[in-house]
């Protein structure tokens, strides 16, 4: 299984040739709860893991590693409160960048107002989201997510758009973290 996902995710580690991965195995946590917001894996710093290595199962960004010991890590996921990511829908007139968090429960990306004179851009339900190239986290292409339905969030400064995760986190077993000589 974790022959396939490093299969799975080849298509984006070909970004940067620099990059290698290393597998681990998804740990139990306190409760169930916890899947939605954080994992434990066995790998540590003895195999080169760091804080803030992007984590992947095949080609979907899972999270970032938030604390990690000498045989373990823990990782925050995408759908944690505290994750944020620059992120990117690919469309053919040009990407739509934006900022993409976690709510606890799923999603929300909020596009980046480049111009304030033009109308802000709308995310379409349906769209794929990527991480961007310009993210400091994890500028590889990797999927997060799909546009659910374009929404204002109360605290959100502008219009944008709830995402539905790319994967569910309680089926993660196996993942995938990326390891870089010098991180982004």
């Amino acid at each position: 299984r974790s022959l396939t996902a490093a299969r799975s995710s080849s298509n984006v580690l070909l970004a940067d040739p620099d990059a290698r991965v290393v597998s681990a195995e998804v740990l139990p946590l306190q409760g169930p709860a916890d899947f939605l917001h954080r994992i434990a894996l066995d790998r540590g710093k003895r195999d080169g893991v760091r804080d803030g290595m992007p984590v992947l199962a095949g080609r979907v960004l899972v999270g970032r590693v938030a604390q990690v010991s000498q045989t373990t890590c823990e990782v925050r996921l995408v759908l944690d409160p505290e994750f944020q990511i620059r992120a990117s829908i690919p469309r053919a007139d040009g990407s739509l960048e934006g900022l993409l968090r976690g709510n606890g429960r799923g999603l929300y990306f909020e596009p980046a107002i480049l111009d304030e004179r033009a109308p802000a851009p709308q995310p379409r339900a349906g769209e794929r989201i990527l991480c961007s190239r310009a993210s400091v986290l994890c500028d590889l292409p990797a999927w997060i997510g799909v546009v659910g339905e374009s929404r204002r969030l109360a605290e959100a400064s502008l219009p944008g758009a709830l995402v539905h995760p790319a994967l569910d986190p309680r089926s993660l077993r196996r993942v995938l973290i990326v390891i870089r000589a010098d991180p982004v």
